[in-house]
């Protein structure tokens, strides 16, 4: 239901609020933190198809949020605490061979600062 709500929205996606999102949880009866968590990790993962060239899928990058997210249990905000090795490994127990940990390390770096960029202007 969610993702049917997100996809009849009628304004990009690149302008939907915090708010925006907060509605649609609500109404849809998902966690709000649940729903950016998950985005948090889409956005850290999805470039690995190109950076890797198309050897990892999009298939691929629902199943490695379903992994973190399930199976790890791994909220993408508690990566702020990690440091690099810390994500190497992640990346490691994921599956990850050696450049796409360095891919994935450098996009959950950029997340992270693209996120506290983003709370920072809100304030």
């Amino acid at each position: 239901e969610l993702i049917s709500r997100l996809n009849t929205v009628e304004k990009p996606s690149s302008m939907l609020t915090d708010d925006d999102i907060k509605t649609i949880c609500n109404e849809c009866e998902i966690s709000f933190g649940d729903v950016r968590n998950v985005i948090g990790w889409y956005k850290t993962l999805e470039p690995l198809t190109q950076q890797t060239k198309g050897v990892i899928s999009v298939q691929q990058i629902c199943g490695y949020i379903k992994k973190l997210y399930t199976t790890f249990d791994l909220p993408f905000f508690a990566m702020e605490e990690a440091d690099e090795e810390d994500i190497g490994q992640l990346g490691d127990e994921m599956g990850l061979n050696k450049d796409q940990i360095v891919f994935f390390q450098a996009n959950v770096t950029a997340q992270l600062k693209l996120a506290g960029l983003m709370t920072a202007v809100k304030e």
